[in-house]
């Protein structure tokens, strides 16, 4: 069996103290722009093809929500999906 992997990373999700702060910071220091934002969510973009690339979510606790990666077909997906299912993951 080829050994299925994924081929780029996406994105990030954060959960954080304060959205506008946050927001503003990696607009400043990283220079992305938000795209869209809703319910205490926003969406920052930068200079590649992604629509975004960091999901901030305000939220009581910091962490983070997840990594978004990329796989070449849907295929690599669905084998991805069964190889983190085989390992236990829910």
């Amino acid at each position: 069996m080829t050994e299925i992997r994924v081929n780029g990373l996406r994105g990030v999700e954060l959960a954080v103290f304060n959205l506008k702060d946050t927001a503003d910071f990696y607009a400043n220091a990283w220079g992305l722009s938000e795209v869209a934002a809703s319910n205490g969510t926003a969406y920052l973009r930068a200079a590649g093809p992604e629509h975004h690339v960091l999901t901030i979510h305000e939220r009581p606790r910091a962490g983070l929500v997840a990594i978004n990666f990329s796989a070449p077909s849907r295929m690599a997906v669905d084998g991805l999906h069964a190889k983190a299912k085989a390992m236990g993951c829910e």
